[in-house]
């Protein structure tokens, strides 16, 4: 695909690529392939896409069978996309919204390349619908902070609450090139698949709550990082004797099994005090 097919599109409808939404249209039909190649889809699965352009992405996940939920905000795109793509394929359900904004159901597989702004909510939203698999093309320097293990300097609370409810793989490494407009950064894509063998986690919103301040703080130790937050379950952490082991360390210092424990440990307690008022 050549960058002057890319041009007369956007020039025929009258729009250039919108820096604030992240348009940066991946052009290069091998990657195209491998991305598709990467989500294993059969007919059977319903994919969503963020974002998807002109289509390119959109028209090989339709040709393989499965039903495709595609969101676009750019109200333009989104006419381009329903005249040129709703005729032929009865398996595409085309959406004009905001994904942050839209409640969505039903499916069971993302494969997207969204605009890298979007790629932290994005990704945290993983971790509260039941997603099989998602294929997404990131930021290089995104990729290394989802993939990264305790110990390394990019371990992060993207890294912790991805890395607690999907195996992480970086499947390929994507210069900067083969998209239009070029960003000024590579990119990698990255699939994350749905692990069966988690921890056994018993509120997820605690979970999500501590990873948060932990890392909001990462250079201070826990007790000091839980000492001020807004939940009164982590201001309490600091009086529950089994949390001493963990209130002495900092954030890059804990492992996801160790977020678990904290994570249990303030679910039990709240419960308790809550039965103890009553």
């Amino acid at each position: 695909m050549k960058v002057q097919k890319v041009k007369e599109i956007l020039m025929g409808l009258g729009i250039r690529a919108k820096k604030g939404l992240g348009q940066n249209f991946l052009m290069d039909d091998n990657i195209l392939r491998i991305e598709v190649q990467t989500a294993d889809i059969s007919e059977k699965d319903v994919i969503l896409e963020v974002g998807p352009g002109l289509g390119f992405l959109t028209e090989k996940l339709l040709l393989r069978g499965s039903k495709v939920i595609a969101v676009e905000k750019d109200k333009k795109i989104f006419e381009y996309l329903k005249n040129k793509l709703l005729p032929r394929y009865p398996n595409l359900e085309l959406i004009s919204d905001d994904i942050m904004k839209v409640n969505l159901t039903g499916f069971n597989k993302i494969v997207s390349n969204p605009p890298y702004n979007l790629s932290t909510p994005l990704t945290l939203q993983l971790s509260e619908r039941n997603v099989d698999l998602a294929v997404l093309m990131y930021q290089d320097i995104f990729a290394e902070r989802l993939s990264a293990r305790l110990g390394s300097g990019s371990y992060s609370r993207i890294s912790v609450v991805s890395q607690y409810y999907y195996d992480i793989e970086i499947i390929k490494k994507v210069s900067k090139n083969v998209f239009y407009p070029a960003p000024k950064v590579n990119s990698a894509l990255v699939r994350l698949r749905k692990r069966d063998n988690k921890e056994n986690l018993l509120d997820h919103s605690i979970f999500l709550s501590v990873v948060r301040e932990a890392f909001k703080y990462r250079r201070k130790k826990l007790a000091n990082a839980f000492k001020n937050a807004e939940e009164s379950y982590l201001n309490q952490s600091l009086i529950i004797p089994e949390m001493k082991e963990f209130l002495d360390k900092r954030a890059e210092e804990l492992s996801i099994k160790d977020y678990v424990e904290i994570s249990n440990l303030l679910h039990i307690n709240k419960n308790d005090r809550s039965i103890d008022t009553n």
